[in-house]
């Protein structure tokens, strides 16, 4: 499989997880309205709330986890081993260079996300490039 068709089914994937979630939301506020006798205010209720949960998420969700992980973006004078690193990788795979993040932590752990161009970002864990040379991080 090539990066575009993996991209393709990514996004494809994603799309059924957030509907899957909205459907069982709704199904779960429609047994609330049904055992409570509320009426159709708890399905719709669940439609609201999960479709607002849904966007956010999709939208906001790499700033939440990089505010939880306490992930702070580095310059290329900061850590020029893996802004070089992450720009050789957006180059090969034709995209922009992603904002580069590190969190302290010694667990080696990546995160990478891009809904568009401009909002991706990447973040590594200090683990990480300790406890892997280049072909490893690559």
């Amino acid at each position: 499989m090539d990066f575009y068709e993996l991209t393709t089914s990514n996004k494809r994937r994603t799309w059924l997880l957030m509907a899957t979630f909205v459907i069982v939301a709704v199904g779960v506020g429609y047994a609330f309205g049904l055992v409570f006798d509320w009426g159709p205010f708890g399905l719709v209720a669940a439609l609201v709330i999960s479709l607002i949960m849904s966007f956010a998420s999709y939208r906001v969700g790499d700033k939440m986890v990089l505010a939880i992980s306490r992930a702070r973006e580095v310059s290329p004078s900061d850590e020029p081993r893996l802004h070089n690193l992450v720009e050789g990788l957006a180059i090969a795979g034709g995209i922009p260079k992603p904002r580069v993040y590190v969190v302290e932590d010694a667990a080696p752990n990546a995160f990478a996300r891009r809904v568009d161009p401009a909002d991706a970002s990447t973040e590594v864990a200090t683990g990480l490039p300790e406890k892997m040379n280049l072909i490893e991080l690559q």
